[in-house]
């Protein structure tokens, strides 16, 4: 036999080599970057939006940083909810256009679109729900429902704002990942609509982050202005693209009452305008904090770095002004230095043309009058007020108690709980003295208002005085010691029409009325009386308050003058004469101007605090907003 062989060992036939080809990124990695550069690019533009509208921070560390933030953590709840329901809609929506059609760009942008969209609507919605809310509760529930939108608002924009860093961080990051095979053709009308959320978005962003703005002031289209949604913004757009700000410093506003010139300065705020001289004085505060005084037109304070809070008075037809000198308060008058001796004087008083002042060592108060010291016989002495060019204060005593007035080195009148204040009345010495059970005026030494409560306004007439007064839960007005009027539950009022007494009588149907001299004049006004004012000419102006429109905080209703409608709207202080036109604040929308002689001036400015009639012309405080603060400007009438 032949000799058998070995098995064969049975073999496998050799694979063929392995191929270790790399992992290949997704088809559109090349998007990745142009993403990120888009998604830094609009993080970019939506902080520069927000800084716009709220001078809140918006970066989350705020929240960390801030401790006054700490306690508003419940505030924070909502928005941190919100924002994580607005991510995962926008972001699961982003993600499938890219997954299930292979298109990164339009689910990047269309997700964030949709964030900020839905963002919008969540805050004009939760605006909506609690101003409308507030004017239907109480003054005071009102008050804390606006605070706490502000709280929520404030918070929710820094929550949000972060809120679309991780959405768009959550787009980026998922088209690292391919998208399923085949793709999906989108039907037309789905692009449509992605591309109306998106048009839509941009048109809300530019509408809400004021890009208006900056177009509105490049072309001079003050219409534009009114396209800005920030009230901050748009009176910012309305001052800068005004006819009265056509230029940097100064610029012309022509109307009814003349020419107004507007002068931009860089103080934090202007205070305290006095006509001295026939030209204009005023008091500045810079914002290092240090404050000053200008008159016509220099800063004359130059060797003091601060001044008093109301520092300005005409002495002799002399500027006189409040300053501080080291750790002293002094009197500045003509340029010269007074009271240095002392540890403070204040309040610079023109008495017959000389020089009065309040002065104060160890903390005990006394007047200075031309050089000298009166007052210093009592526990304290103050207000130094001209009567007829001669000296009137009041003083204090803490032997017998009390309050007085001394008037040309006498007691007038007894003594007081308090002296509210001393005036000169058509050269008549009068003053309000306080006790326990009530409240009573000093004429001449001659006490009036016994046996009524608060006594609220009051006029001489020929010397005769007229005051309205508490009683018995109405208020009645006393003329010569006699009530006169309907006796309603309020009367406005008296007041001196050209030599006969006035005020407004409340019929019992809730309408009212003007009387003047015992005579009914002018037409029969529906609503209530807010404001009444009556210049030295004898004109009349009537603010009533109707109650058909809320006006955020103001009034809403028909303005009177010398009994013709003149204005109806929302309109608030200032209001009044002066000299004989009628100056008050209107808002119409989230507009704010002024009403002065017929013509609205001022449009543009977010606020207006000091005014004064300057030989015979007017010049205002007004400031508006920049940056983060705000800047004052003067308007004066030429």
């Amino acid at each position: 036999m032949p000799p058998q062989q070995p098995n064969p060992v049975p073999t496998t036939p050799a694979s063929p080599p392995q191929s270790f080809t790399p992992s290949t990124p997704p088809k559109h990695h090349h998007s990745y970057w142009l993403l990120i550069a888009a998604g830094v690019a609009i993080a970019i533009l939506t902080y520069l939006g927000i800084s716009q509208v709220t001078s809140a921070p918006v970066s989350i560390f705020a929240l960390f940083t801030n401790p006054e933030m700490g306690g508003y953590a419940l505030f924070l709840l909502p928005a941190v909810v919100v924002s994580l329901i607005l991510i995962l809609i926008s972001w699961r929506w982003g993600r499938n256009i890219y997954r299930k059609e292979n298109r990164p760009v339009q689910g990047f942008f269309f997700g964030t679109s949709l964030y900020l969209l839905l963002v919008f609507l969540a805050l004009g919605i939760t605006n909506v729900l609690l101003v409308g809310y507030a004017h239907t509760v109480a003054d005071d529930v009102s008050f804390a429902v606006g605070l706490i939108f502000s709280i929520f608002f404030i918070t929710s924009i820094q929550i949000l704002y972060v809120g679309l860093l991780i959405c768009m961080g959550l787009l980026i990051y998922s088209t690292r990942s391919s998208p399923e095979e085949p793709s999906q053709a989108p039907s037309p009308l789905a692009i449509q609509f992605r591309y109306a959320v998106m048009g839509v978005m941009i048109i809300f962003a530019l509408y809400i982050f004021g890009l208006a703005a900056p177009i509105a002031t490049a072309t001079h289209q003050q219409w534009l202005c009114n396209l800005v949604y920030s009230s901050r913004a748009k009176a910012d757009c309305l001052l800068n693209t005004s006819a009265i700000a056509a230029s940097e410093n100064a610029a012309q506003n022509s109307g009814n009452s003349g020419t107004f010139t507007i002068v931009k300065t860089d103080y934090k705020q202007i205070k305290d305008l006095h006509e001295v001289g026939g030209k204009l004085a005023y008091a500045f505060e810079n914002n290092d904090g240090t404050s000053g005084v200008a008159y016509d037109g220099q800063v004359v304070s130059g060797a003091y770095q601060k001044v008093g809070i109301l520092p300005i008075a005409e002495v002799g037809g002399k500027l006189a002004y409040e300053a501080y000198k080291g750790d002293k308060e002094i009197i500045v008058w003509d340029g010269q230095e007074f009271g240095t001796s002392y540890n403070r004087a204040s309040q610079p008083t023109d008495i017959g043309g000389k020089l009065a002042f309040v002065a104060e060592i160890g903390k005990k108060y006394f007047v200075v009058y031309d050089g000298k010291e009166y007052g210093r016989e009592a526990d304290g002495a103050g207000r130094p007020t001209s009567i007829q060019g001669k000296l009137a204060y009041a003083a204090d005593t803490n032997i017998n108690g009390g309050q007085y007035v001394v008037f040309d080195g006498k007691q007038v009148g007894g003594r007081y709980g308090r002296v509210e204040w001393i005036k000169d009345e058509d050269g008549h010495l009068v003053f309000e003295g306080v006790n326990g059970n009530g409240t009573l005026l000093v004429v001449d030494g001659k006490e009036y208002g016994f046996g009524y409560g608060q006594i609220q306004n009051h006029v001489l007439i020929d010397g005769k005085l007229a005051f309205s007064a508490q009683k018995d839960g109405k208020t009645v007005i006393v003329y010569e010691g006699t009530e006169i009027g309907t006796g309603s539950s309020y009367e406005a009022g008296p007041y001196n029409i050209k030599g006969q007494l006035a005020y407004i009588a409340a019929n019992p149907d809730g309408t009212s009325q003007l009387m003047v001299g015992g005579q009914a004049v002018g037409p029969v006004m529906s609503g209530s009386v807010r404001n009444v004012d009556v210049s030295k000419g004898g004109r009349v102006v009537v603010q009533i308050d109707d109650g058909s429109k809320q006006c955020r905080g103001v009034v809403h209703g028909p303005i009177y003058l010398d009994g013709e409608k003149v204005y109806e709207g929302c309109s608030s202080n200032p209001f009044g004469f002066f000299g004989e036109k009628l100056l008050f604040w209107t808002q119409e929308g989230g507009d704010k101007a002024l009403w002065y002689d017929g013509k609205k001036i001022g449009q543009g400015f977010y606020g207006y605090n000091y005014f004064a009639v300057v030989d015979g012309k007017l010049a205002i405080a007004a400031f508006a907003s920049a940056g983060q603060g705000v800047q004052y400007s003067l308007l004066l009438e030429q």
